[in-house]
């Protein structure tokens, strides 16, 4: 079985290492927007599958 909290850590230490790249500017507002938000959906995600695997017993 895949382990989405490993893939879940690569993927955010890569979106965060990306918006520290990015400068804070207008141009770049949209693109920080978007990785931001993709960061917290991910988050909740996996919050929420890890938290129905307890709820389940597997």
């Amino acid at each position: 079985m895949p382990d989405y909290g490993k893939t879940y850590g690569v993927l955010c230490l890569a979106v965060l290492s990306a918006l520290d790249a990015l400068p804070e500017t207008p141009e770049n507002a949209g693109g920080r927007a978007i990785l931001e938000t993709a960061l917290l959906t991910a988050e909740q995600m996996l919050k929420k599958d890890t938290g129905d695997k307890e709820r389940s017993g597997r």
